[in-house]
């Protein structure tokens, strides 16, 4: 009985420390809890204070739950407390104390409890804890009585222990399994107890050391092991497989004379608790990032008083400082154009009288520097809940900068219209990469929208995905652009000087280092001379090598990127990157320099980096190309005329 009451309290007390964040299984324990009137209690031997549960509190009346040993003694009925209070103070020396009593409550009220007290151990003060639990009873008990109370008491134990929404496993002071309840054997995937009991608990290759060692040396402790089914299926077969997050809580059960008699372990699986909160943090990371790179800002506004709350960006995107009051620029407004902030009231007004809930549109905006130019934002806005008990208008906000998009669409119309005078085919161009700017324009402006108005984790994760693909594609394709145009123009400036190649490539491997995926190795071709040098602009040759191995990068999961370069017979550089990625089709691999050729349409890109890197090599008087072979890799490499090699040093 001694062993069965000391294994409650310590359910009890783990139950109630540490299932508190799981609120809904919290609930339920709860009334269970106080339906049997069934409530805890802590001893703090060295500080001879109690700490009681709130049933416990409620049936004594008292006013805290925070009761010195003497308060605490002091409910005790007169004819019972001298026995009682030698027991309740012998407990450091027995370690059990398991007692029926009458107590009264503040307001006079007579009651009996049901007290047992036997879980001990030192707090990391090195205090001596003493936890047990209580219950409400009817009746003293008498010796038939306490029959009763014992079935009832073995009764709740089961019931408690089989449905309890945290994993245990009950050993005997050998390690072997006697029991475990029904959560324990969903966590592992058991469909039958049977096929677990009697395994050693010492023998478990998921089991570490400090586990081990807490367990023999009799110290309760707290773990967090990332289980691996793999690795278990040498002891049982379990239905499910990779690995789990769990917490293992292990406890020590004792016998009336303080003996060792059983290892309690309380596991709970936190793998979809970690993934979804890594998932919210890894979106919260991401919404910083695009915050502060796309220069995007969110607010959630209640338009009634103008209270609510904003991210930075959101500010700077006004032209506001952040510590400014949401007040003082809800509907005021004082940076924005008249016009502009006109339309702006105007869906206020509307969104107040519940006429309208949406707002997109392209405002100009005065710098917080104070500077006479004029800023594009893009705001758009929507009505998201409306209460009229407690007046509330509830508005959600994302506004972004479109500054350099307005920019850049203005610089695009006037190379347009200059190109439509001068050549109809530099018309054409211009129209494609009109349309290829604004498909990732578009797809940043909606997505962003959408990412605000949703709530389900994938789809957030699916969008905020989407978002970030668009800019990294977005920002190379203005660059690829740019530069492809200054080639078609005829203002390629080329600036050669003497380079060492060795030096060269060992400067490139560094750079692109950090960028290289796990199991792949980035390498510096091992019969490149080390002392050869050429006159070549450094320029134009660290953009090509870089799209050479930002190439690699992407389609090399797995061996070597080799960057590397002879000096032939005849002097000319031949340079190239090599690697043991996907490799390219023989039918692609001439199409792969053409302007917005994307081999695999589902690999990032804007069409442009080998195009612009076949311009830059052939303007320089070199040639380019490509070998490659499907599931085997590929090897881009260029060469260089001779006239442009400088004598061996």
């Amino acid at each position: 009985m001694v062993s069965v009451i000391t294994f409650f309290v310590y359910l009890s007390t783990y139950y109630f420390t540490t299932i508190q964040n799981m609120q809904t299984d919290n609930e339920r324990y709860k009334k269970m809890a106080s339906l049997a009137q069934i409530g805890w209690w802590e001893v703090n031997f060295t500080t001879e204070q109690c700490l009681i549960s709130e049933t416990l509190l409620k049936a004594l009346g008292a006013k805290s739950e925070l009761l010195s040993i003497d308060e605490l003694m002091s409910t005790i009925r007169q004819d019972y407390r001298k026995r009682i209070a030698d027991e309740f103070l012998s407990i450091p020396k027995k370690g059990v104390f398991e007692q029926t009593f009458p107590v009264s409550s503040r307001h006079g009220n007579i009651f009996w409890i049901h007290c047992a007290l036997s879980m001990k151990e030192e707090n990391e003060q090195g205090q001596l804890i003493v936890t047990g639990y209580s219950q409400r009873i009817e009746n003293p008990v008498t010796e038939g009585d306490q029959c009763v109370w014992s079935q009832r008491s073995e009764k709740l134990f089961h019931d408690i222990f089989t449905n309890i929404p945290v994993g245990l496993e009950l050993y005997n002071k050998e390690g072997m399994l006697l029991d475990c309840n029904n959560r324990n054997l969903e966590i592992f995937g058991v469909g039958d107890k049977n096929r677990i009991i009697g395994l050693n608990l010492f023998e478990s290759p998921n089991m570490t050391r400090d586990i081990h060692e807490s367990l023999r040396a009799g110290r309760p402790g707290t773990f967090h092991l990332k289980y691996d089914f793999d690795e278990e299926r040498r002891l049982f077969q379990s239905e499910r497989r990779g690995v789990m997050d769990l917490d293992i809580r292990s406890l020590m059960l004792y016998d009336a004379e303080d003996n060792l008699s059983n290892y309690l372990l309380v596991n709970i699986d936190n793998t979809e608790r970690n993934n979804a909160l890594s998932k919210v943090h890894d979106f919260e990371n991401f919404f910083s990032i695009i915050s502060d790179y796309s220069k995007v800002g969110y607010a959630k506004i209640n338009l009634l008083d103008h209270t609510g709350f904003a991210v930075r960006q959101w500010y700077r995107n006004l032209g506001e400082s952040h510590d400014t009051p949401l007040a003082d620029i809800i509907g005021i407004f004082s940076h924005m154009h008249p016009d502009d902030r006109k339309s702006v009231l105007d869906f206020y007004e509307k969104a107040k009288a519940g006429t309208e809930r949406f707002f997109d549109g392209d405002l100009r905006i005065r710098p917080a520097d104070g500077s006479d130019r004029w800023n594009w934002i893009h705001k758009s806005s929507m009505v998201t809940a409306y209460q009229s008990p407690n007046p509330r208008l509830e508005l959600v906000e994302v506004n972004y900068d479109i500054t350099v998009q307005k920019e850049t669409e203005a610089e695009l119309r006037a190379a347009r219209d200059k190109a439509e005078e001068s050549n109809r085919l530099k018309s054409a161009f211009l129209a494609n990469i009109s349309h290829e700017i604004r498909t990732p324009l578009n797809a940043i402006v909606g997505f962003s929208d959408l990412l605000m108005t949703v709530d389900d984790p994938a789809e957030q994760e699916e969008f905020r995905r989407t978002i970030q693909k668009n800019n990294t594609l977005l920002l190379q394709l203005f660059s690829d652009i740019i530069d492809l145009s200054k080639i078609d123009a005829g203002s390629f400036e080329y600036m050669p000087k003497p380079v060492c190649l060795y030096q060269f490539c060992a400067m490139m491997v560094q750079k692109m280092r950090n960028k290289v995926p796990e199991g792949v190795e980035l390498q510096i071709d091992e019969d490149s001379p080390l002392d050869a040098w050429f006159s070549a602009d450094s320029g134009y040759l660290n953009q090509v090598v870089t799209n050479f191995m930002s190439n690699a990068i992407k389609f090399t999961h797995r061996g070597t990127i080799t960057v590397g370069y002879r000096i032939d017979a005849r002097q000319q550089l031949e340079m190239f990157v090599e690697d043991t990625g996907i490799g390219i089709s023989i039918e692609n691999q001439e199409a792969v320099f053409d302007r917005f050729m994307k081999v695999d349409s589902f690999v990032q890109g804007t069409g442009l980096g080998l195009p612009l890197c076949k311009s830059i090599i052939e303007k320089m008087g070199g040639h380019i190309g490509v070998i490659s072979e499907l599931g085997k890799g590929s090897r881009f490499w260029f060469t260089l005329p001779a006239f442009s090699c400088i004598p061996t040093r």
